[in-house]
C-alpha cells in the first residue's frame, strides 16, 4: 500500500511544480530511486530535445516537446523516425548545413503523422547555412498552413549563415502572405536575410510550378496569383482593404504581430510590413540606410517599447535624427545600437526621453559619446538594468563619488570599453562605486591605468590563508585565515562586496600580476562566481592554486 508521501508524490500539480526545479541530472538520479519515482519521473526527461539524439522515440517519442537539432548529422531514415514518433512537439529549432528544395518538401509534408507540422507546434525556427533554398521555405510553408497544419504556429525564425548579395533575398509578398495564413504569428525574425521586393515573376515562383504546389489549391491559387493578375501590388492591397469589410478576405489585414526582426531593402518593404503590425512592441531593424525609416516607424508602430538597430558596419555609419524620433517613445525599456553613429546629442535624448522606464541600454561600436553624456545616463534612469558601451574614451570621472548613480539599486550589467583610469585616487573610486552595486552579476571592463586596487582594499587583502571557506558551487574548498586584529565586520564585508558578481573580465593589471593572496581574496569576495578573466595576468603560484583547488572555473583564455 502506498504510503501517504507517495501518493503526495502522484500529483500531477506537485511534479510538475517539483520538476520545475531540477535539472537534467537531478532527474535522472530520481528515476533511479524506485520502480515509481522511474514511472513519475522519465516522462519528464523526454520533454527537452537538444543536440543529442536518441536512437529510439518509438516508445518515448510523444513526450517530446522541445527539439533542437543539428539536421546535417541526422541521416534521412532517424529525420522520417523523429517526424513519425514526435507528435506533439512545441517548440522545434532546426539547423541545416545546406538543405535541398526537396528535403524541405518532405521534412515538412502536410500529412497527418508528421511531427514537425503537428497542431502542437507554436515556435518553430529554421536556420540553413547555404542560401538557395531560403526563398522557399515561407511560400512552402503558407502551402503546409492551407493544408490545414501548423494550426498553432506563433513564432517563427528564419536564419542564414551566409554573407548574401544584392540579388539574393526573400520576397515582401511571400512576407505578407504567410502573416495572412498565421493570424496567430506573435514573433517574426529573418535575422540577416534581406527582404525585398520585385514584380516580375521570379525562379522560385518557377520551382512552385515545377514542384506542383498550388495546382489543387484553389484558394491559393486564387489568392497566390494574384500578382499576375495585378502588376500593381499597392492596387491590390487597396482592393483588399475595401473588400475586408464584406469578408471576402480570408484573414484580416492586420497581425498581432507583438516582436518582428527584419532586413529592409527599401523603405517602401518596411512600411507594408509594419502597416500589418499597429500593435508591434519590438522592433528590430538592420542595414538600414534610409533615414526616412524613422518617420515610417513613428506613423506605423505607436506602442514600441524595445527598439534596435544594427548598422551596416563601421566603416558605412548613418546618423539618423534620433534626437526627434526618441521623444516619442517615453516608455522604452529597452534601447540597443549596433553599427550606428550614437553622439552626445542622441544619449541626451534617451537619458531626457527614457529615464522613467529604460532598462537595457547598449551602445556597441561607432558610439562616439563622452564620459559626461554616461553620467547623465546613470544618474537620469532610475530602473536601469544593463548598460553596454563602446567608445573610445572613458576617464575615472564616470566612477567618482562627486557623480551620483541612481540605478545603483537596479544595475545588473555593467561593460564599458574603453575606461581609463589615472592614479591609485581613480582605481580607488571605481573599487567604492562598483562595491555600491548590490545586484551586479556580471561586470566587463576594458581599457587601461587599472591596479589590484580598483577591486581590493588593504582589509581585503589582509585575509592571511587558512580561515574555513567553502564556495557555493560545489568546487574545493579555500583556506582563509585572518590576525586576532581583525573584526568579523572586516571578513564579513570581503566576503560579500560582490556577492552575486558571476561574471567578471578585466584588463592586466598595470603594477605586477595577480599573487596568491590576491586571488584568494578576490574568490572570498566573489561567492558566485563561475567565470573570470584577468587576461593571463596571474602569477605562476597561483595559476597552480586554481588548476588544483579551482579546475571548474572557467578562466576565459587557457592559463595553464
Amino acid at each position: 500500500m502506498n504510503s501517504p508521501l507517495e501518493k503526495v508524490f502522484t500529483l500531477p500539480e506537485l511534479q510538475g511544480h517539483i520538476v520545475h526545479y531540477l535539472d537534467r541530472g537531478s532527474l535522472v538520479l530520481c528515476t533511479r530511486v524506485s520502480a515509481q519515482w522511474h514511472r513519475l519521473f522519465n516522462p519528464h526527461l523526454w520533454r527537452k530535445v537538444l543536440f543529442r539524439v536518441p536512437r529510439d522515440f518509438s516508445r518515448q517519442g510523444y513526450l517530446v516537446q522541445t527539439l533542437d537539432l543539428h539536421m546535417g548529422d541526422i541521416p534521412q531514415d532517424q529525420r522520417n523516425h523523429i517526424r513519425q514518433h514526435c507528435s506533439c512537439l512545441r517548440t522545434v529549432h532546426l539547423h541545416f548545413q545546406q538543405l535541398a528544395p526537396q528535403g524541405l518538401k518532405h521534412l515538412f509534408d502536410p500529412i497527418q503523422h508528421n511531427g514537425f507540422v503537428g497542431e502542437h507546434i507554436v515556435e518553430l525556427e529554421i536556420h540553413v547555412a547555404e542560401f538557395s533554398v531560403i526563398p522557399l521555405i515561407l511560400p512552402w510553408l503558407t502551402h503546409v498552413r492551407r493544408k490545414g497544419y501548423l494550426v498553432s504556429l506563433q513564432r517563427f525564425m528564419l536564419g542564414n549563415g551566409q554573407l548574401l548579395g544584392e540579388s539574393q533575398q526573400i520576397e515582401v509578398e511571400d512576407v505578407l502572405r504567410f502573416l495572412q495564413v498565421f493570424p496567430k504569428t506573435r514573433m517574426l525574425s529573418f535575422g540577416r536575410i534581406p527582404i525585398g521586393e520585385s514584380r516580375q515573376i521570379s525562379a522560385q515562383e518557377a520551382e512552385w510550378e515545377k514542384w506542383g504546389w498550388r495546382e489543387n489549391d484553389e484558394d491559393v491559387e486564387q489568392e497566390d496569383y494574384a500578382d499576375k493578375e495585378q502588376p500593381d501590388q499597392r492596387a491590390q492591397e487597396q482592393e483588399q482593404e475595401q473588400t475586408v469589410e464584406s469578408g471576402s478576405v480570408e484573414a484580416p489585414l492586420t497581425s498581432p504581430l507583438y516582436d518582428l526582426d527584419i532586413y529592409p531593402r527599401t523603405i517602401s518593404v518596411l512600411s507594408r510590413l509594419l502597416r500589418r503590425a499597429p500593435g508591434l512592441n519590438r522592433l528590430c531593424i538592420r542595414k538600414a540606410k534610409d533615414p526616412q525609416i524613422l518617420s515610417v516607424i513613428q506613423e506605423s508602430c505607436p506602442r514600441l517599447t524595445n527598439f534596435r538597430y544594427v548598422g551596416n558596419g563601421r566603416k558605412d555609419l548613418i546618423e539618423f535624427d534620433w534626437q526627434t524620433f526618441l521623444p516619442h517613445y517615453p516608455f522604452t525599456d529597452a534601447l540597443f545600437f549596433e553599427d550606428a553613429l550614437i553622439t552626445d546629442r542622441t544619449v541626451h535624448a534617451i537619458a531626457e526621453s527614457c529615464f522613467r522606464t529604460l532598462q537595457h541600454l547598449t551602445l556597441s561600436y561607432g558610439t562616439m559619446v563622452t564620459t559626461n553624456s554616461l553620467i547623465e545616463i546613470l544618474r537620469s534612469c532610475t530602473a536601469l538594468e544593463w548598460l553596454q558601451c563602446t567608445t573610445d574614451s572613458v576617464s575615472g570621472d564616470l566612477f567618482s563619488h562627486a557623480n551620483s548613480w541612481t540605478c545603483c539599486g537596479s544595475l545588473r550589467v555593467l561593460k564599458l570599453f574603453g575606461v581609463q583610469l589615472q592614479g591609485l585616487e581613480e582605481n580607488e573610486a571605481f573599487r567604492v562605486r562598483i562595491r555600491q552595486l548590490p545586484r551586479l552579476e556580471m561586470l566587463s571592463v576594458k581599457g587601461s591605468g587599472f591596479r589590484i586596487e580598483s577591486l581590493l582594499n588593504e582589509e581585503d587583502l589582509s585575509i592571511s590563508p587558512s580561515s574555513s571557506f567553502s564556495p557555493s558551487n560545489g568546487s574545493s574548498g579555500v583556506s582563509f585565515e585572518w590576525s586576532p586584529s581583525e573584526t568579523t565586520a572586516v571578513v564579513f564585508g570581503a566576503r560579500h562586496c560582490y556577492r552575486h558578481l558571476g561574471v567578471i573580465t578585466m584588463p592586466k593589471f598595470e603594477r605586477g600580476v595577480i599573487t596568491l593572496p590576491h586571488l584568494k581574496a578576490l574568490l572570498e569576495a566573489m561567492p558566485h562566481v563561475a567565470y573570470i578573466n584577468f587576461l593571463d595576468g596571474y602569477d605562476e603560484e597561483a595559476r597552480e592554486w586554481l588548476r588544483v583547488h579551482r579546475p571548474n572555473l572557467d578562466m576565459g583564455v587557457v592559463v595553464w
